[in-house]
C-alpha cells in the first residue's frame, strides 16, 4: 500500500562542539509505504529532497541520519553535504515513521578527510531549481496530503473491511470480467461507505474534518483515474443487471471467466459504450 503523509522533522544539529545543539522542527509531505511487519516508512531520498526544500534546508558540509531502531546508540546516515559547491552523496535506506508521524533526524561533522572521500555523487540543486523537478513539483502539488494519523486510520479501516485482502491480491494480476467487476465494486462500496463522512476527533488533522477522495485512494492504493473508473462502472453495472433496465448482454459479458490482456479494457468500453446507446431517462415528478 502507498501514498503520501506529513511527517515531522525532529532535527538535532550538533556540529559545533563550542555551544549547544540547534534543535529544528520541520513538517515535510512525502511518498509512504508499508512494509509486511505493518509499518509505515518513507525512502531517504525522499525525506531528504522534501527536507531541502523546506525553509530548514541543511547547509553543508554535515551529514545527516538518525538513530539505528534494532541498535541504540548507533546512528545510521543516509546523505553527506560535502561543502559550498553543494554534492550531496546518499546511501538510500527506507526509515520507520513512527505512529506519533515524527521522525528523528542528527546532524553531524564532517572532517576533511570525508570531504575528500570519493563515490557517486548527486548535485543538489538550489531551492529555486529544485521546485521544478519532478520530486519538487510533487512536494509543492501535495497540497492535501494525509497526516500520518489519518493515513494509519484509513488504511487499518480498509483492511479489516471484509473482501479487502481478495482486492489487493488481485490488484496486480491479469483478471477476467467477472473478477474485475468484484474489484470495481469493492473499491465504489468503500468509497460510498467513507468519503465525506467525519475523520475520528483524536487524530491529527490535515485539513478538514471530511474524509476526501485522496484517503480512499491512499487506503486502496488507487490512482484518482482508476477509483473514478470504478466507481463509473460499478454505477453503470448496478443500472444495467439489475431491476427493470437489466439487460442479457451487460450480465452475459460481466459474467465472463476468461481472461486476455485487454479484457479489462474491452469492458470498460463495452459498458461505457451500453450506457450511450442505452440511456436511463429519470423523470422528475412534479
Amino acid at each position: 500500500m502507498a501514498g503520501a503523509c506529513k511527517v515531522k522533522l525532529l532535527i538535532d544539529d550538533v556540529r559545533s562542539i563550542d555551544t549547544e545543539k540547534i534543535k529544528l522542527s520541520q513538517e515535510i509531505q512525502v511518498p509512504v509505504q508499508v512494509n509486511l511487519s505493518g509499518h509505515w516508512q518513507a525512502s531517504s531520498e525522499d525525506v531528504w529532497r522534501a527536507l531541502q526544500g523546506s525553509i530548514s534546508a541543511i547547509e553543508g558540509p554535515a551529514r545527516v541520519g538518525m538513530e539505528d531502531p534494532e541498535n541504540a546508540g548507533y546512528i545510521i546516515y543516509f546523505a553527506k553535504l560535502l561543502g559550498p559547491d553543494e554534492q550531496t552523496e546518499s546511501a538510500p535506506v527506507l526509515l520507520n515513521i513512527p505512529q506519533s508521524g515524527c521522525l528523528n533526524l542528527i546532524v553531524s561533522r564532517i572532517d576533511s578527510a570525508m570531504k575528500a572521500s570519493t563515490g557517486k555523487r548527486v548535485r543538489s540543486a538550489s531551492p529555486d531549481s529544485r521546485s521544478e523537478t519532478p520530486v519538487g513539483k510533487k512536494i509543492k502539488s501535495e497540497v492535501d496530503a494525509l497526516s500520518a494519523g489519518e493515513l494509519l486510520w484509513i488504511s487499518e479501516v480498509a483492511e479489516n473491511t471484509p473482501g479487502f485482502n481478495e482486492f489487493k491480491q488481485n490488484q496486480h494480476r491479469r483478471l477476467c470480467n467477472a473478477e474485475r467487476v468484484k474489484q470495481w465494486n469493492y473499491a465504489a462500496s468503500f468509497s460510498r461507505a467513507y468519503y465525506k463522512t467525519h475523520w475520528p476527533a483524536d487524530i491529527e488533522l490535515s485539513g478538514g474534518k471530511m474524509i476526501k477522495k485522496n484517503a480512499i485512494e491512499a487506503a486502496l492504493s488507487m490512482k484518482t483515474t482508476m477509483l473514478s473508473q470504478a466507481i463509473n462502472m460499478a454505477r453503470i453495472i448496478g443500472i444495467y443487471t439489475q431491476g427493470s433496465h437489466r439487460a442479457a448482454e451487460v450480465v452475459e459479458r460481466v459474467s465472463l471467466t476468461d481472461t486476455h490482456p485487454t479484457a479489462s479494457s474491452d469492458l470498460v468500453s463495452f459498458l461505457t459504450q451500453w450506457e450511450k446507446d442505452h440511456p436511463v431517462v429519470v423523470y422528475n415528478s412534479l
